[in-house]
């Protein structure tokens, strides 16, 4: 009994690339295009110049909530510190 063809869902990339077209030639003259580029980065106007990942992206909020809540943390335990009375947190402190 002969095999049938399975149906093919979707593009297989392996074969075809989707919408690819490739550029006619010689319509494009790109003999000055080097040299302007060339000349652009040699510019000192911090076009090209190198920016960590960190100062272009916003503050992360997820770590600005975790260093409030520990400072929170530690002005309350500093409170209590300061306003019990030494006999009242080493009960406390025993209970927990």
């Amino acid at each position: 009994m002969a095999q049938r063809k399975r149906k093919v869902r979707g593009v297989d990339y392996n074969t075809e690339i989707p919408f690819q077209k490739t550029a006619p030639a010689g319509f494009h003259d790109t003999v000055g295009e080097d040299e302007q580029a060339e000349a652009a980065i040699r510019q000192d106007d911090g076009a090209f110049k190198s920016i960590l990942k960190s100062k272009l992206e916003a503050p992360r909020k997820d770590l600005a909530e975790a260093k409030a809540r520990k400072a929170d943390a530690e002005k309350i335990s500093g409170a209590s510190r300061r306003t019990c009375p030494r006999r009242w947190r080493r009960s406390t402190s025993r209970r927990t």
